[in-house]
């Protein structure tokens, strides 16, 4: 079941937030908080998976109780929403919060029910895994499913983005041996190549091709049952 969180001193604000979830799907939860503290106490003990906060309360403040959640790992990327009175922070709460959506009040409760119902449509599914990285001295982290394929080449290992961007890593930091330890839904199809499973088209003559790919990548003679029992398809 999913969870809504509501911070806001204003009962009759809170009526109508949980009206328009309601209205929404009767089957969110929503839990009602009028202090920081409180809110900041059952987000700790319980799982939420999206915030609805109002910045200006009469004894605290919304944007400290979101940047208290926030330095909780397990709502670092959690939904937050502002629904507030405050006009003047929106651009700091992008910047620092890293909120995703910001309503003045009186709100469009169109345009909030689309926000919830988006925000909310990302949770219901898994989240994508991801993978760490040191590329020039700097640890950066990538989704796999913007990983298209790792090959190795001149003592070389290059990771292939969907967006066509290729990060080049010494072989030697990440033989593509291991590379493949870390990439699940990956498979080898050659020594020197690994795909992502999800973006495989089509298997055809010795070759995979790849969505957003012309060309064909062969498969090795030692890779070809490898292939065949990971993607399910006989190969011609």
């Amino acid at each position: 079941m999913l969870r809504i969180l509501i911070l806001d001193d204003n009962i009759s604000a809170t009526k109508r937030l949980k009206t328009i979830i309601s209205e929404m799907d009767e089957a969110i939860e929503t839990v009602h908080y009028t202090s920081e503290d409180g809110a900041y106490l059952y987000a700790f003990n319980n799982k939420v998976d999206l915030f609805l906060v109002e910045i200006n309360l009469t004894n605290g403040s919304g944007f400290t109780f979101a940047e208290n959640i926030r330095a909780l790992k397990e709502y670092e990327m959690t939904f937050l929403v502002f629904v507030t009175l405050d006009s003047k922070t929106k651009g700091l709460a992008f910047e620092k919060i890293r909120c995703y959506d910001y309503f003045i009040k009186p709100i469009d409760e169109i345009a909030l029910k689309e926000s919830i119902t988006k925000a909310l449509s990302y949770e219901i599914k898994p989240r994508d895994p991801k993978i760490s990285l040191v590329l020039e001295g700097t640890k950066q982290e990538f989704y796999l499913s913007d990983i298209l394929r790792v090959d190795s080449e001149s003592k070389v290992t290059r990771f292939h983005l969907t967006s066509g961007t290729v990060f080049s890593i010494s072989s030697y930091k990440y033989p593509i041996k291991e590379v493949l330890k870390i990439l699940t839904g990956f498979i080898r199809i050659h020594k020197s190549h690994i795909v992502n499973l999800a973006y495989i088209e089509n298997v055809k003559e010795g070759f995979v091709y790849l969505k957003g790919l012309d060309a064909g990548l062969k498969i090795g003679r030692n890779y070809v049952k490898n292939v065949k029992e990971n993607w399910g398809k006989v190969i011609k």
